[in-house]
């Protein structure tokens, strides 16, 4: 066996089997992320502007500055809105989830109610763009693979609860 082949240990499938979530690197293998880029945060007149992609569509929310505030210096969930402009020229904002700091408190997570899942980014990061250090954070949602549900039996339903016992004496 060379050094560069894959090692087979009880029967398991190599490390390095394509769509596994392994990848091969020089000091061994390691789990790739499950993280999919999805959109991007940016500061927008004092406010932080959050564009993602979901369910084939991009969005668009914002985190006021009076909910950035609140969010860095006493740690209070921020509401997420959405700003939606009729050709009336009336303003609607509507709010569609909340901003709020991880329990590690190493990232930024913002839920709403188009997003599919929880998004989320450095905590580090969001500040540099609060601050106007960078111009862009990138965001990222957590994928989770569909898992299959509990197996149910087609007889299950139609069973009684006594079967298969013993009757009588």
């Amino acid at each position: 066996m060379n050094v560069n082949e894959p090692k087979e240990a009880a029967g398991l499938p190599p490390a390095t089997t394509p769509g596994k979530g392994t990848a091969n690197i020089s000091k061994g293998v390691r789990t790739q992320s499950t993280f999919i880029k999805c959109g991007s945060l940016c500061l927008e007149k004092m406010a932080v502007k959050v564009t993602y992609e979901s369910f084939n569509s991009t969005h668009t929310a914002f985190i006021s500055v009076a909910g950035i505030r609140a969010l860095i210096e006493k740690g209070i969930p921020a509401d997420v809105s959405e700003v939606h402009e009729h050709p009336d020229g009336s303003v609607v904002i509507t709010r569609v989830g909340t901003a709020k700091r991880s329990q590690s408190g190493r990232a930024l997570v913002i839920d709403t109610t188009q997003s599919a899942g929880q998004l989320m980014t450095p905590w580090v990061q969001f500040l540099r763009v609060v601050s106007g250090k960078v111009m862009k954070a990138r965001i990222s949602r957590l994928h989770q693979e569909t898992r299959p549900g509990p197996r149910s039996t087609a007889a299950a339903g139609n069973v009684s609860i006594s079967a298969g016992l013993a009757r009588g004496f």
